[in-house]
C-alpha cells in the first residue's frame, strides 16, 4: 500500500482509502493498525518491518504520522534518499539490538575528478572569494547547489591516524556557475587541496523527525543523519542509550531543537563514548534547547580517519560553524561542551553546565563561548592540545559565569605538551565572573592569552599555592582584573602570580585590583 494523505482524525484505527497526488494538497499519511500487518502498539511484538513498510510507502515529500503506542524495534528503520517528515508524538520506541532506531541518509551523487583548482574571485554586485575547478565531465549543476570538495591531503593540527587512515581535507561550498568542464564555487579554502581532488553535489532530501520517546540500551546510536541538507529533529526524549544518542555525519545546516537526553552510557575503555549530540564533519549546524544529563559530552564533534581515495566523502573535512544555544548539560562525566582538534568556529551561546567535570574543553580553531553558567563543576574550562600537540588557538570566551568551581584550577590553557613550544596565536577571555574560587584562577602553559574584565571572589578555603595567574612559558596580557580574597580564611602560600619552569614568561596587566584581608596578608607569599 502507498501512503499519502489521510483526512480526518487519527485518534483511532482507520484505513487510507486512496492515494492522493501531492498537487491535491495531501494531508499527512498515517501508519494505522488495520493497514499495517505487524504493527504492534503494545510493544510485545517487533514493529520494525511494519514501520519500514510505512516509510517505504509514504510518498516522497509527505508526512508520516505514527500513531501513539509502545513499539518494539529489533531492526533499524532506514530512510534513504527520500524527503519525509515523521511524527512520533505519543510513541515510545525501545530497541535492545545494536544499530540506530531511525537512520536517515542520502547517497553520494556522481563524484568528479578535479584536474585543476584555481583560487579566483566571483563578481556579482560585490566581489567574493571563489574557486574555479576543471573537472572530468559535465555536471548538471545549478547556481546555489551545495557541493562537497574533498582531497586526500591530511588535515593540519589534528590527531594523527594509523595504517593509512587519516583525517583528510573537505569543505562544503556553493555553486556559482557550472559549464561544460569547469565549475566555479563560492567560498574561501580553509585547508590545503592538492592531492586527488574530487567534488560531488549533495542531493536535496528534506527530512525531519519530531516527537517520541526512545530507549536504546545498546550500541550504534538512536537517530542518525548522513549527507543531508537541513535535516531536522525536535521534541525528542531519549531515556537511555549505550554510546552516542544523535549523530549528524557530513550534513549541512542541520537543526536539533528541544532534545532531552537522560543518559548515555560512557565506557571509553571499551570504545563506547556517551555523546549527546555528535557532529561528524558537518557544517553550519544548529542545536537549541538541548537538555543532556549524565553523558560524556552534551555536544561534541569529530572527524573520522579514512584511507586515501575513500568513497566515504561524508567523513572528509572538519566540523565547521556549528552553533549550540540555550542548552544545558547536567552531571556530564567530562566537559559538557566539547570540541576536537579537527573542528573550527563552533559557538556555544548561553549554555550551562551543572555538576559536570568541566564546563567546556576547547580544541581546534577559533571557537566561541558567549554567556552561560558553570555551576558546581569540578573545573571551569580548558583550552588545550592533545598529547600529539594538536591545534588549539583563536578561541574567545566572553561573558561566562563560573559559580563554585571545586578543584585543581578554574581555567587552564595547556598547549603543546610534547614540543613545549609556545603557541603564539592567542585565545581571549573576556568578562569572566568567578564566584567562590577554591584553587588557582588561570593557569597558562605554553600559550598566549589576552584577558579583560575578569572578576573573581575567593572561597573560604583555598588550596595550597592558590593564586590568580600561574604561568609556564606563557604570555598573558590585558586589563581589568579584579580579585577579592577578603572572605578567605584558610590556605597557605597564597600569591597573585607565579612563574614556573626555565622558559621566560610575561604577565602584562593594567587596571588590576587585588583585595585581601589581614588574614590573607599573613598567608600570602608574593604579589
Amino acid at each position: 500500500m502507498t501512503f499519502a494523505s489521510q483526512p480526518g482524525s487519527i485518534d483511532g484505527p482507520s484505513t487510507v482509502s486512496r492515494v492522493l497526488d501531492p498537487a491535491e494538497g495531501a494531508a499527512p499519511a498515517v501508519a494505522v493498525h488495520d493497514s499495517l500487518p505487524g504493527l504492534d502498539a503494545t510493544g510485545i511484538n517487533d514493529s520494525s518491518q511494519a514501520l519500514q513498510d510505512a516509510v517505504n510507502s509514504t510518498l516522497d515529500g509527505s508526512k508520516l504520522i505514527i500513531p501513539p503506542g509502545t513499539y518494539r524495534i529489533d531492526s533499524t528503520i532506514n530512510i534513504d534518499n527520500k524527503s519525509i517528515q515523521i511524527s512520533c508524538y505519543g510513541c515510545q520506541f525501545t530497541k535492545t539490538t545494536p544499530g540506530k532506531i531511525f537512520n536517515f541518509k542520502a547517497s553520494t551523487e556522481t563524484v568528479y575528478s578535479v584536474s585543476a583548482l584555481t583560487v579566483t574571485t566571483a563578481v556579482e554586485e560585490t566581489s567574493q572569494d571563489a574557486v574555479q575547478l576543471t573537472i572530468a565531465g559535465t555536471p548538471n549543476w545549478s547556481r546555489g547547489d551545495i557541493v562537497k570538495l574533498v582531497a586526500d591531503d591530511v588535515l593540519v593540527g589534528v590527531r594523527p591516524g594509523s595504517n593509512g587512515n587519516e583525517s583528510r581535507t573537505g569543505q562544503f561550498m556553493v555553486v556559482h556557475s557550472s559549464g561544460s568542464d569547469t565549475v566555479e564555487l563560492l567560498g574561501t579554502l580553509r585547508d590545503p587541496f592538492t592531492k586527488n581532488i574530487r567534488v560531488a553535489r549533495l542531493t536535496r532530501h528534506a527530512v525531519s523527525i519530531e516527537g517520541g520517546t526512545f530507549t536504546h540500551p545498546n550500541t550504534g546510536g538512536v537517530v542518525g543523519f548522513t549527507q543531508l541538507i537541513a535535516p531536522r529533529i525536535n521534541n525528542v526524549d531519549i531515556t537511555s542509550t549505550n554510546g552516542e544518542a544523535i549523530s549528524f555525519n557530513g550534513c549541512v545546516a542541520y537543526q536539533a531543537d528541544d532534545i532531552v537526553i537522560n543518559y548515555a552510557q560512557n565506557d571509553p575503555a571499551n570504545g563506547i563514548y556517551g555523546y549527546g549530540i555528535l557532529d561528524n564533519a558537518s557544517a553550519y549546524g544548529k542545536v537549541r534547547g538541548l537538555h543532556a544529563m549524565r553523558v560524556r559530552h552534551a555536544f561534541t564533534d569529530d572527524t573520522q580517519r579514512i584511507v586515501e581515495n575513500s568513497v566515504a566523502l561524508t567523513y572528509y573535512g572538519r566540523t565547521f560553524g556549528a552553533t549550540i544555544s540555550e542548552s544545558r548539560g547536567i552531571a556530564c562525566s567530562q566537559s559538557a561542551w566539547s570540541t576536537h582538534a579537527a573542528s573550527e568556529s563552533v559557538s556555544f551561546v548561553n549554555c550551562d553546565a551543572i555538576d559536570c567535570y568541566t564546563f567546556a574543553g576547547l580544541r581546534g580553531r577559533n571557537h566561541r563561548i558567549y554567556g552561560g553558567n558553570a555551576i558546581d563543576c569540578y573545573l571551569g574550562f580548558n583550552i588545550f592540545s592533545e598529547d600529539m600537540d594538536t591545534d588549539s588557538y583563536g578561541h574567545i570566551v566572553d561573558g561566562l559565569q563560573l559559580i563554585r568551581p571545586k578543584r585543581s584550577y578554574v581555567v587552564e590553557v595547556n598547549l603543546n605538551p610534547v614540543s613545549k613550544e609556545r603557541e603564539k596565536r592567542p585565545s581571549h577571555i573576556r568578562n569572566l565572573s568567578v564566584e567562590g574560587m577554591a584553587a588557582p584562577l588561570i593557569n597558562v602553559y605554553n600559550g598566549t592569552l589576552r584577558v579583560s574584565g575578569i572578576t573573581a571572589t575567593a572561597a573560604a578555603t583555598l588550596t595550597k599555592d592558590a593564586g590568580v595567574f600561574r604561568l609556564r612559558n606563557a604570555v598573558v596580557e590585558g586589563r581589568g582584573v579584579d580579585v577579592d580574597w577578603r572572605n578567605n580564611t584558610s590556605g597557605a602560600t597564597l600569591r597573585f602570580a607565579s612563574v614556573e619552569g626555565v622558559a621566560v614568561s610575561e604577565l602584562r596587566l593594567d587596571e588590576v585590583a587585588f583585595r585581601f584581608s589581614e588574614s590573607v596578608r599573613t598567608r600570602r607569599t608574593a604579589l
